[in-house]
């Protein structure tokens, strides 16, 4: 390792069968589809491999870009499938609360595909929280603190859901580093960040239920006229 080389912080997220039910699973006393999930997270420090002489070539292999503008048809396909079709203009991704809409830019004004989709995914996880689905806003305290939750329930939503390599794989890694920022500063409070997990896993679960029921209606991100 190069001398003075700093490592990075990677985020992993994992959806795991409870002890109990991956039992009654194997017993053959329990469906999977029937079984409990929970939320697994942790940081890990990594290095880049150019950060090591002497390594296989393999680890210092460069990938091409593709067209900045190629989208990502599964991402396409699972977010056309969801409900609250998001409204396309200005210059910034936001929910609108009072209105109950998503609003974010045209796919184009993004630098890459994976920046609209994660903040699609971001929005999208705002829009869980609504009363009339999963009611979350107002859970969290005060007006400071329950911003603070509910933007980290949507950066943890968003890599979750991004995490699944049908919907938008390769997370911009400003999401993973802000996730991984704030899973740092509180270790102090465990059980409040592991509220925050639960919220997030049952957003995603959300949007991935209404995925399966819907069919695609619409285009996404796509300017018309």
């Amino acid at each position: 390792m190069r001398k003075g080389a700093k490592s990075e912080q990677i985020f992993l997220a994992k959806k795991v069968m409870t002890r109990e039910d991956k039992q009654a699973v194997a017993e053959g006393k329990l469906k999977p589809e029937e079984a409990k999930y929970v939320y697994f997270s942790r940081c890990y420090p990594v290095f880049n491999a150019e950060e090591f002489e002497g390594l296989d070539e393999k680890y210092y292999a460069r990938e091409t870009p593709g067209p900045l503008c190629e989208r990502l048809d599964n991402a396409d396909r699972f977010f056309r499938s969801l409900p609250g079709e998001p409204q396309y203009s200005g210059n910034r991704a936001f929910y609108d609360v009072g209105e109950d809409i998503i609003r974010i830019p045209h796919f184009e004004a993004f630098d890459t595909p994976q920046s609209f989709y994660a903040a699609l995914a971001h929005e999208y996880i705002h829009y869980t929280g609504a009363p009339g689905r999963l009611d979350r806003f107002g859970r969290y305290g005060p007006s400071g603190a329950a911003h603070a939750a509910e933007e980290l329930v949507a950066e943890i939503g968003l890599v979750l859901l991004c995490l699944d390599p049908r919907i938008a794989p390769n997370i911009p890694q400003n999401n993973v580093a802000y996730v991984a920022a704030w899973l740092k500063d509180m270790k102090k409070d465990p059980p409040w960040i592991f509220k925050v997990m639960s919220q997030a896993g049952r957003a995603v679960d959300w949007l991935k239920q209404r995925a399966e029921e819907a069919k695609p209606p619409r285009s996404v991100g796509v300017r018309r006229g």
